[in-house]
């Protein structure tokens, strides 16, 4: 997984793309796994690479290594929504960590206070609540106890009959979905420093979301 996610990195972007559509999700979840444990490389292991790959290299102290920036985003860039939102739930580590804090995601909803939960779903459409709910119907609940009431019926109502909904459909839901969050996290309505903090609790009022916000509220 190690060689397999370095190769993948140095990648053009439509071959990423077209690599990783056609592995399976457990291959998949073990790339994104490597992707999170990988800050730089070092020399000696890529004696079996192009030289196009050596000729990247960098110095860095006595030994020579490879940086590699923006490494799970490179390959999360690649994963449609609906893989995005269930491989990385639950993964964890430092680069995790600072994933979450950097990079707008639904994929750890569950782990959000309820009120900045509500701040998104308070201009979500039915379609994006049961998008995500079908896709990660862990956080069902926790998500139609504070939509909005209307919504939270309706969202109710659907996800109570068959899913006709094709994976198409909830990926195009998920990615409308996620642009109302990056764009909370844009005008600073939501924080995603304070949403993860270590120290926070879910008793605290307004955790990850603005002060002024709070105050509007």
């Amino acid at each position: 997984p190690k060689m397999k996610t370095l190769v993948s990195l140095f990648m053009p972007t439509d071959l990423r793309l077209r690599y990783l559509k056609a592995l399976p999700l457990e291959t998949k979840r073990e790339l994104l796994t490597s992707a999170a444990e990988l800050s730089h490389i070092g020399a000696d292991e890529l004696k079996s690479l192009e030289k196009s790959l050596k000729g990247k290299l960098k110095s860095e102290g006595a030994a020579e290594v490879i940086p590699l920036e923006f490494t799970l985003n490179k390959l999360v860039s690649a994963l449609t929504p609906t893989e995005e939102v269930t491989l990385l739930n639950g993964m964890k580590g430092a680069a995790i960590d600072e994933f979450k804090m950097s990079t707008p995601t639904l994929a750890f909803v569950n782990e959000w206070p309820e009120k900045v939960l509500a701040r998104l779903l308070a201009t979500a459409t039915t379609d994006e609540v049961v998008a995500l709910a079908r896709v990660r119907p862990d956080v069902s609940a926790k998500m139609l106890a504070v939509a909005p009431p209307m919504t939270a019926e309706m969202a109710t109502e659907e996800l109570a009959m068959p899913d006709n909904r094709s994976d198409k459909e909830k990926d195009q839901f998920l990615e409308h979905l996620t642009a109302r969050l990056k764009n909370l996290v844009d005008i600073k309505e939501v924080i995603l420093e304070d949403v993860f903090k270590a120290e926070a609790s879910e008793n605290t009022p307004g955790q990850g979301i603005s002060n002024d916000d709070q105050s509007a509220a």
